[in-house]
């Protein structure tokens, strides 16, 4: 329990999943309910956690290895059913997820990306590598 300001907040966990790797970064969806989690060995899990059950549940939707080494940043656009995906291995890539099927494979640059922040009204992602680059990708058009 945590006292802050006279008021009582109650923190516990709900579930836990754990990797054989570390888990560098996570994305929530919260339209679809989707957490994306992006592992350390290249691989990207979309897990499914039903608000209508209280977010108790998880059950795995994919897991697949879309990287050659760390994942570094996510996004998941609910429009399209797509998972975007940044990694150390210097790809921009994205993936269908009803389609089951990737759709993009972008080299960027000649070091790791670091960082992936998407404008969801305009459809723009902004990326960064080691080497100080920085990219704006129009991902409506990219792969679709």
């Amino acid at each position: 329990y945590v006292l802050k300001n006279r008021e009582e907040w109650k923190f516990e966990r709900v579930w836990v999943k754990t990797f054989n790797v570390q888990a560098i970064t996570l994305f929530w969806d919260q339209k679809s309910n989707y957490l994306i989690v992006g592992l350390d060995d290249g691989k990207v899990i979309a897990l499914n956690v039903p608000s209508e059950l209280n977010y108790i549940k998880y059950d795995e939707v994919i897991n697949l290895k879309l990287h050659e080494s760390r994942v570094m940043g996510l996004y998941y656009d609910t429009s399209f059913s797509l998972i975007h995906s940044i990694s150390e291995d210097k790809y921009f890539r994205s993936y269908n997820l009803s389609k089951r099927d990737e759709i993009t494979k972008l080299l960027l640059g000649n070091s790791g990306l670091t960082f992936l922040k998407v404008d969801e009204e305009f459809k723009r992602a902004f990326d960064s590598n080691r080497s100080g680059s920085v990219y704006i990708l129009d991902i409506f058009r990219v792969g679709i």
